[in-house]
């Protein structure tokens, strides 16, 4: 995940407070000697326009063809979206696999997933398992995908799609929640997490993100 130097990566309470935080985890010291309750650290972090650098390096990687170029003579800085780029290696990627694999391998670690028993596979391997599939979590995997690749290459057309997919994802679950033969299956449990990160990019209300959470916490 991309994040933007410079900023604190002090505790929550120590950056409201404007104190300086020692940053000791799980709890500061600074909160602890001095009666406050430590809220924990910032998990998820800022987004910033990287459209320029991925293109270069997705040229660079890839062999961006010379059609594909403007007058430059390196052809690295064509306004060709990335997405349509890769859509054009043959043999050519879909959509959702672009953006589905873009975020497996940009903000989710597959050999180190501590939320995992260690002696079973990461989460995230499990869930691009194809006989774990159901509509529910494919279409909460693909919006959770497509915001974040639109966010990070400001591509409006895919952020519009992952936003379709949110809609049926929320549907979807909605119907399944009032089904308690399925209340408690995996793809939901999977599903909320995804839908609560989609609220935290795209932040379209400031609690949405809380609200998944809270769902998942009555349901476990």
């Amino acid at each position: 995940m991309v994040g933007v130097g410079g900023r604190s990566k002090g505790c929550r309470t120590c950056r409201r407070r404007r104190v300086k935080c020692d940053e000791q985890k799980p709890i500061c010291h600074r909160c602890q000697k001095g009666g406050f309750e430590c809220e924990g650290y910032v998990e998820f972090a800022e987004f910033i326009d990287e459209t320029s650098r991925l293109r270069k390096r997705a040229a660079r990687r890839l062999a961006l063809p010379s059609s594909c170029s403007d007058s430059s003579e390196t052809g690295l800085e064509a306004p060709v979206p990335i997405i349509n780029f890769l859509l054009s290696v043959n043999p050519p990627w879909s959509e959702n696999d672009i953006v589905t694999i873009y975020l497996f391998n940009r903000v989710f670690n597959w050999d180190d997933d501590h939320a995992s028993p260690h002696d079973a596979p990461a989460w995230t391997s499990i869930l691009l398992r194809q006989d774990n599939e159901t509509e529910l979590s494919t279409a909460s995997v693909r919006a959770l995908a497509m915001v974040y690749f639109a966010k990070v290459n400001k591509e409006h057309q895919v952020m519009r799609k992952g936003v379709s997919y949110y809609a049926h994802a929320l549907r979807t679950l909605q119907t399944k929640l009032h089904r308690q033969d399925q209340a408690m299956g995996d793809d939901i449990l999977v599903a909320i997490i995804c839908l609560a990160i989609y609220e935290l990019i795209t932040l379209t209300q400031p609690r949405a993100w809380l609200s998944h959470y809270q769902g998942l916490a009555r349901l476990i």
